[in-house]
């Protein structure tokens, strides 16, 4: 299966998810505030790091809450970090939640105003394609009768369904 084999080689995922150019904007216009701790976190978290090298504690310690990202986060700067999260959390790497990854790839209260067009038409047509065929991966292992992911697997079948297909 292509995701057990492909998904699970970072170098995969750095030839479709390029390490620079670096996002020029790290927050939406307006929603960086001067002397502001959070604002200086995620700025010292993530401004000009490659993807690769921020530290998943220090996602952890600004939360994996889409609000934070839809409300500070400049979709291209979220759309240039987001393949750490999703490589994080492939299943057996248990570094994290694939509900919190699944999420990443979903706009927050199905509001899909500036901010998601914004970050979905940030991805190529090969970037959408390789997410197509990791959310499908994913719908292929997570059991049906797995209970314990039954929410992560009803987000993966929306994504599926009514975001991440490739007409």
């Amino acid at each position: 299966m292509f995701l057990i084999f492909s998904f699970y080689d970072i170098r995969v995922w750095e030839n479709i998810f390029p390490q620079r150019p670096f996002p020029e904007e790290l927050f939406i216009a307006g929603k960086k505030y001067k002397g502001d701790e959070f604002s200086d976190d995620v700025e010292r978290i993530f401004w000009r790091k490659q993807w690769r090298d921020v530290a998943l504690n220090d996602w952890d310690y600004i939360g994996k809450s889409r609000f934070i990202y839809t409300e500070f986060m400049h979709p291209k700067a979220f759309h240039y970090y987001v393949p750490l999260l999703l490589y994080e959390a492939l299943p057996g790497k248990d570094n994290l939640d694939l509900y919190d990854a699944v999420r990443a790839l979903l706009p927050y209260k199905d509001d899909k105003g500036w901010w998601w067009l914004e970050y979905f038409s940030s991805f190529t047509r090969e970037q959408r394609f390789f997410i197509n065929k990791y959310i499908y991966g994913l719908n292929e292992i997570i059991s049906d009768c797995n209970w314990e992911m039954y929410s992560t697997k009803k987000l993966i079948l929306i994504a599926i369904n009514k975001y991440w297909y490739i007409d």
